[in-house]
């Protein structure tokens, strides 16, 4: 495994961030890059752009599902929720950090009362506060691991989709002089936001192969442990064909562990993509704990989400090729091969 990864994970997986509210991981990635010597810019609302490239452009969200504080009244705070949970994984007892906007160490921790639920989704709460304070405006987090690396498992408050904005940034780092970009949208959990402004804007050229970054639910035919995922599309839409082809063929070439599936646990930013008439496929990190919801569905109150370090590790080298040489048009020699054949039998048995 590359330093630069694991030193990048460090340094942003552990921020709390919710949709809208995305300063501290963005700040540690401007740090990040300043470090290795990589230009940054914000766009006009607030997307950050690492790196100058233009043939390639890596996507990866800064935001994680979680509250914003509502309101304050004494010990109580109403929290309301942004992003995708389902009913009955947040119960009463279920125990929250609270954060000012901004600021990385924690004021205050508080147990949720009562939970609304709304079209089978976790919408908003009533929490008291046990410890500190509750700050306005602020947001609370799930009080899990926020972060640590164990016996080959990295485990966080937010992989999705920190880890995928360490990956891009540590690739990026690694290439050197190089053709890509990375751009860290905002407010990705709740409808894309940041990606489909970045499209507006003109931050995403035209032209480019853009690449989706994500954590995505592992699922029984896409396991952890077998390798990054070349996703051939979501829940929504399947993505850029020839360009999902020249992602399995350079992980094929490179021998990197690889997997090449559907992933419908959820979607994501390449499904806004294609649908903006770019260039767009992904790639994903089979994750434990989607959204901080366990595995059983069984089962409720929040977890701690986990990819492995070989999954990320594989993903990482494929990012760094594709870095140092963007993906061009898929290799169709094969398919030419078989219509000469085509051609030549059907002539020879005419009906």
């Amino acid at each position: 495994m590359s330093q630069s990864v694991l030193e990048a994970a460090a340094a942003i997986v552990g921020q709390p961030a919710v949709p809208l509210v995305e300063h501290l991981p963005l700040a540690a990635v401007e740090r990040l890059a300043a470090d290795a010597g990589l230009p940054t810019r914000r766009d006009a609302v607030g997307n950050l752009l690492v790196g100058g490239g233009t043939d390639l452009v890596l996507v990866a969200h800064l935001d994680h599902p979680g509250f914003a504080v509502e309101s304050v009244e004494g010990r109580l705070v109403r929290l309301s929720f942004r992003g995708g949970v389902r009913a009955g994984v947040a119960v009463a007892g279920s125990a929250v950090v609270l954060h000012r906007v901004g600021v990385p160490d924690p004021v205050g921790r508080a147990i949720l009362g009562t939970v609304d639920e709304r079209g089978g989704r976790l919408a908003a709460a009533v929490a008291e506060v046990v410890e500190g304070e509750a700050p306005e405006p602020g947001l609370a987090v799930w009080d899990v691991t926020p972060y640590e690396v164990a016996e080959g498992r990295m485990t966080g408050r937010a992989c999705d989709d920190l880890v995928g904005v360490a990956a891009g940034l540590a690739a990026l780092a690694e290439a050197g002089a190089s053709r890509a970009s990375l751009l860290c949208t905002r407010a990705e959990e709740v409808g894309w936001f940041g990606a489909l402004e970045a499209v507006r804007l003109g931050t995403i050229p035209p032209h480019a192969a853009v690449l989706s970054l994500e954590c995505s639910p592992m699922l029984p035919h896409a396991p952890q442990g077998g390798g990054v995922i070349v996703r051939v599309g979501d829940r929504r839409t399947t993505f850029d064909p020839d360009l999902t082809d020249v992602l399995w063929q350079r992980a094929q070439a490179l021998g990197v562990v690889a997997q090449r599936r559907l992933m419908d646990g959820g979607s994501c930013e390449a499904t806004a993509f294609c649908a903006r008439g770019l260039r767009s496929s992904g790639l994903a990190l089979p994750l434990a704990g989607y959204h901080n919801q366990p595995d059983d569905p069984g089962s409720s109150g929040p977890t701690a989400e986990s990819v492995l370090v070989a999954d990320l590790e594989a993903e990482v080298a494929l990012l760094r090729s594709l870095c140092e040489e963007p993906p061009g048009p898929a290799d169709r020699r094969w398919l030419e091969a078989i219509a000469a054949d085509a051609t030549s039998a059907l002539a020879a048995a005419p009906l």
